[in-house]
Protein backbone atom coordinates (compact mmCIF):
# COMPACT_ATOMS: atom_id res chain seq x y z
CA UNK A 1 0.00 0.00 0.00
CA UNK A 2 1.20 3.43 -0.96
CA UNK A 3 0.46 6.85 0.68
CA UNK A 4 -1.33 7.83 -2.11
CA UNK A 5 -3.66 5.06 -1.29
CA UNK A 6 -3.35 5.37 2.38
CA UNK A 7 -6.53 4.93 4.80
CA UNK A 8 -6.95 7.98 6.66
CA UNK A 9 -4.71 7.33 9.60
CA UNK A 10 -1.98 5.14 7.99
CA UNK A 11 -0.25 3.88 5.69
CA UNK A 12 1.75 0.77 5.39
CA UNK A 13 4.90 1.07 3.42
CA UNK A 14 7.69 -0.47 3.88
CA UNK A 15 6.82 -2.39 6.57
CA UNK A 16 7.09 1.10 8.58
CA UNK A 17 3.81 3.21 9.74
CA UNK A 18 3.79 6.05 8.25
CA UNK A 19 0.97 9.31 9.56
CA UNK A 20 -1.69 10.31 6.68
CA UNK A 21 -0.13 13.75 7.04
CA UNK A 22 2.48 12.61 4.95
CA UNK A 23 0.34 11.48 2.49
CA UNK A 24 0.66 13.25 -1.47
CA UNK A 25 -2.88 14.62 -1.34
CA UNK A 26 -5.67 16.42 1.13
CA UNK A 27 -8.75 13.90 1.88
CA UNK A 28 -11.58 15.82 0.10
CA UNK A 29 -14.88 16.54 1.93
CA UNK A 30 -17.25 14.07 1.54
CA UNK A 31 -20.58 15.40 2.54
CA UNK A 32 -20.57 18.06 -0.06
CA UNK A 33 -20.68 14.71 -2.86
CA UNK A 34 -23.57 13.39 -0.57
CA UNK A 35 -25.82 16.36 -0.92
CA UNK A 36 -25.27 16.70 -4.28
CA UNK A 37 -25.97 12.58 -5.01
CA UNK A 38 -29.61 13.67 -3.16
CA UNK A 39 -28.49 12.29 0.36
CA UNK A 40 -27.36 14.33 3.45
CA UNK A 41 -24.18 15.41 4.56
CA UNK A 42 -22.65 16.76 7.18
CA UNK A 43 -18.78 17.38 7.71
CA UNK A 44 -17.66 16.95 11.59
CA UNK A 45 -14.57 18.56 12.54
CA UNK A 46 -15.40 19.89 16.20
CA UNK A 47 -17.87 19.56 19.18
CA UNK A 48 -20.34 21.77 17.95
CA UNK A 49 -20.26 20.30 14.23
CA UNK A 50 -20.67 17.14 16.25
CA UNK A 51 -24.03 18.62 17.94
CA UNK A 52 -24.94 19.68 14.02
CA UNK A 53 -24.36 15.76 12.99
CA UNK A 54 -26.66 14.65 16.11
CA UNK A 55 -29.37 16.63 14.94
CA UNK A 56 -29.08 15.48 11.43
CA UNK A 57 -29.37 12.53 12.61
CA UNK A 58 -32.49 12.87 14.85
CA UNK A 59 -34.29 15.08 11.45
CA UNK A 60 -32.70 12.53 9.14
CA UNK A 61 -35.43 12.02 6.04
CA UNK A 62 -33.02 10.17 3.44
CA UNK A 63 -29.63 8.70 3.67
CA UNK A 64 -27.43 10.79 5.55
CA UNK A 65 -23.28 10.52 5.05
CA UNK A 66 -21.30 11.79 8.42
CA UNK A 67 -17.74 13.25 7.34
CA UNK A 68 -15.74 12.88 10.56
CA UNK A 69 -12.33 14.20 10.21
CA UNK A 70 -9.59 13.08 13.08
CA UNK A 71 -6.68 14.53 13.72
CA UNK A 72 -4.12 12.03 14.21
CA UNK A 73 -1.62 13.91 16.52
CA UNK A 74 -4.79 14.58 18.18
CA UNK A 75 -6.30 11.82 19.68
CA UNK A 76 -7.96 11.35 22.76
CA UNK A 77 -6.70 8.48 24.96
CA UNK A 78 -9.23 5.27 25.15
CA UNK A 79 -11.11 4.44 28.28
CA UNK A 80 -9.78 1.35 29.98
Amino acid sequence: MTAATAPNMFSFADGIWIPASLTTFAWPDCAPVAVALGGAGVTVRNEDDLVAAGKAIANRDRPLLIDLKLDPDNMPELAK
